[in-house]
């Protein structure tokens, strides 16, 4: 592993095993000398490389978890400068099924093959509406102004704003209808799903239409939207667990150590700092600790509080541990997506923790419930880098306890 330092005094292609130490931490000494105060905070972040971490890995910068998702990708290009970034925004909030997200994509891109689309391609050599024989058929005018679609939103759009409606260009009218839509007769209901359903319906109709001779359609195209409206509905609230009450501390089975832990990042720095706290099947404390880490992202220093939980509870004997994380992505450490996290060693050192001979569990859980590990964290924010051992519960998480966290 190579990297260069900025600062006076280094030789070129420095290896990171020269700045470690002969007791295998970072050597403070030698970088003081050479690398500037705001750099050594992160550096204090990240565990010395050792022998055990594995063959360094190529990794994406641009998230947190250094795994590549098109999201990343747009924000890396900056797509301040494309005219449709704020449209981009927008299209994955709205809650619809995937496939009428991505048509919602493809429409505002102007990526539907309507006529017009299929001239270009020489698919077609007539580009105007075969429903209506008016203008060549653009997504504008497959969606909004073929007399078709007019009838459909007709029903739906107030009469006062139909000619603001009507008159807007393709990329404002997408716009305002994701995400502040005003236009329609009625409040009620989420207004940007139904937008973008009767958009999605008359695109499918339209194609079933060219394309299917035999389809006969059944429903009015509101009449489908608020069939798929309700579907979703219903979906949902089968899916989607029971709203969350607050909930206290629970114990453990007997014989077993519950571990909270988490991780506290001031935004403005990226100072940052983990704690948690070892509790008995009886609920009473073991262990709690703080560490100071520098500079780094949250679920750096989440991972950093995992590290050192498992760190204690190994060295007090314990062998059968549940932790409890505000985390999902610490959550996924301990599924099989671990890879996600490849481009961290303290996660590498965490994998290595895991595979010694005890039962580790994790369970995600609520911030809410996580206070006593929260509070932890945020007392080392800010201090000098370093742990802080409490073998006894300190003044300020008293009130906590009391409450039953």
């Amino acid at each position: 592993m190579f990297f260069h330092f900025i600062g006076r005094g280094v030789p070129d292609n420095s290896c990171v095993d020269d700045w470690v130490s002969a007791s295998g931490g970072w050597d403070w000494d030698r970088l003081r000398h050479v690398v500037p105060v705001n750099v050594l905070q992160h550096i204090a972040a990240c565990p010395a490389p050792n022998s055990l971490s594995g063959d360094d890995v190529p990794c994406w910068r641009w998230t947190a978890k250094r795994a590549f998702t098109t999201k990343s990708a747009y924000v890396a290009l900056g797509d301040s400068s494309n005219p449709n970034s704020s449209v981009w925004r927008v299209l994955w909030k709205v809650s619809v099924p995937q496939r009428v997200r991505t048509f919602l994509w493809l429409a505002v891109h102007g990526k539907l093959l309507t006529n017009q689309e299929r001239v270009r391609r020489s698919l077609t050599t007539v580009d105007a509406c075969f429903l209506c024989n008016n203008g060549s058929k653009d997504v504008l005018h497959v969606l909004r102004d073929c007399i078709r679609a007019r009838t459909v939103w007709r029903q739906v759009i107030q009469e006062s704003k139909w000619e603001e409606f009507m008159s807007l260009n393709s990329y404002d009218w997408f716009v305002r209808n994701l995400s502040q839509p005003q236009y329609f007769i009625f409040s009620g209901g989420d207004l940007i799903a139904q937008f973008a359903i009767i958009c999605w319906i008359l695109w499918i109709r339209r194609n079933k239409c060219l394309f299917d001779r035999d389809h006969i359609e059944r429903l009015s195209v509101l009449a489908e939207c608020q069939s798929m409206l309700e579907a979703m509905h219903f979906q949902q609230e089968v899916v989607q667990p029971p709203p969350y009450s607050p909930s206290i501390w629970h114990s453990p089975h007997s014989g077993w150590v519950k571990a909270n832990v988490d991780g506290a990042v001031i935004p403005v720095d990226l100072t940052a700092a983990c704690g948690g706290v070892l509790r008995d099947d009886s609920g009473q404390w073991l262990l709690g600790f703080s560490r100071s880490l520098g500079c780094c992202s949250v679920l750096f220093a989440e991972l950093w509080g995992v590290h050192d939980v498992l760190k204690h509870a190994w060295s007090m004997g314990c062998r059968k541990v549940i932790i409890e994380t505000d985390s999902a992505d610490v959550a996924d450490l301990f599924s099989s997506r671990q890879e996600d996290l490849r481009g961290y060693i303290i996660a590498s050192t965490v994998r290595q923790m895991l595979n010694l001979d005890w039962e580790v569990t994790v369970c995600k859980i609520s911030r809410v419930c996580n206070r006593v590990a929260d509070a932890l964290a945020k007392a080392s924010r800010g201090l000098p880098v370093g742990e802080i051992i409490y073998h006894a519960a300190p003044h300020f998480v008293h009130d906590l306890l009391r409450e039953g966290f």
